[in-house]
């Protein structure tokens, strides 16, 4: 009787990795995203106090407000 092969594991999908420090996403975490982007960032990485992510209009993160492809209307 010949034994089976063991099933190899599935590669593991890499988890994605978000905000400054590229970390993956916490559950528990406050996170806000980039409206031009769309890149999620932790407060404390922008430098921006939890308690005002709700206050927030509009966010743009420093990658995109100094990109060379901003548009004239900004």
């Amino acid at each position: 009787m010949s034994a089976k092969p063991e099933p190899t594991p599935e590669p593991q999908q890499e988890e994605r990795r978000y905000c400054l420090c590229r970390k993956p996403y916490e559950e528990d975490k406050v996170m806000i995203a980039c409206d031009r982007c769309d890149e999620w960032y932790h407060p404390a990485c922008v430098s921006m106090p939890e308690v005002e992510v709700d206050l927030v209009d509009m966010f743009i993160c420093e990658k995109c407000a100094t990109s060379k492809w901003r548009t004239l209307s900004d």
